[in-house]
């Protein structure tokens, strides 16, 4: 539900409450070692901090996303990692 929470207080721009949500997803997320919904979380977390774009949120997204990047290919979820990618290199990362 954290994770869902998060996504709704990044449409309304709350982003204390989306930061706040995002992290109770990932911690619960990988308490229960779901490796996807982790993933996902971290993705969505990142084009967050993209979006708020406050001092370090470029760094912490790229690292999410590389996070995100690493286990999509893993888990062999080529939606998400086509997805992640393109991110990372719109952000001229490799």
């Amino acid at each position: 539900m954290a994770r869902f929470l998060g996504l709704l207080a990044t449409t309304l721009s709350r982003w204390d409450e989306a930061t706040a949500h995002f992290e109770r997803a990932l911690e619960k997320n990988q308490q229960m070692g779901a490796r996807l919904w982790t993933a996902h979380t971290e993705s969505e977390f990142a084009r967050m901090l993209l979006q708020r774009s406050e001092p370090g949120d470029r760094q912490r997204a790229i690292l999410l996303l590389r996070s995100a990047l690493t286990a999509s290919g893993k888990l062999g979820m080529r939606a998400l990692e086509v997805k992640v990618a393109a991110q990372l290199q719109a952000l001229g990362v490799n």
